[in-house]
């Protein structure tokens, strides 16, 4: 058995039906303070793979943890990989809430810190935070447009 692991991933839609949100769930186990930063890494591509699976609109992510890895310790090593991660720092832009929980075994909350405030992310990034096609994925009308894009980068 394994000292880090993901318990479990998942989506979670909120809001309303009008106005849904949605959120990455993810929790850990991290009783490994000396590979968790080997763990994190993994935990990002899964997180990437995950993200783009999920609707476009996702903008809220957060990671609970039980273990010995404090949540401070978690959010910098999670920054240091978002600054080496493109695909990474790009979906982290896109969160308007990113949070790190830590907890024990009988669900008291021991630690909060969040990922996404004070961290400067690129303006360029930021900006995408508010276009119609990033935010919800191609309109119809775009929708031709990206299918020949597509077939035409991987010739399908």
């Amino acid at each position: 058995m394994s000292a880090n692991k993901i318990v479990q991933i998942q989506t979670v839609q909120g809001g309303s039906p009008e106005r849904p949100t949605f959120a990455i769930l993810t929790n850990m186990d991290i009783n490994d303070s000396a590979m968790a930063e080997a763990f994190l890494r993994e935990v990002a591509k899964t997180f990437i793979s995950h993200r783009m699976c999920s609707p476009p609109q996702t903008n809220g992510m957060l990671f609970t943890i039980i273990g010995e890895l404090s949540a401070a310790r978690c959010v910098e090593l999670w920054r240091q990989i978002m600054s080496e991660d493109k695909a990474l720092l790009f979906f982290m832009s896109q969160m308007r809430v990113a949070d790190v929980i830590r907890g024990s075994a009988s669900g008291e909350e021991l630690e909060k810190v969040s990922i996404i405030e004070g961290y400067t992310f690129p303006e360029n990034l930021l900006k995408l935070r508010n276009d119609p096609f990033v935010v919800n994925g191609p309109s119809k009308e775009q929708m031709p447009g990206v299918m020949a894009r597509f077939r035409k980068l991987f010739g399908k």
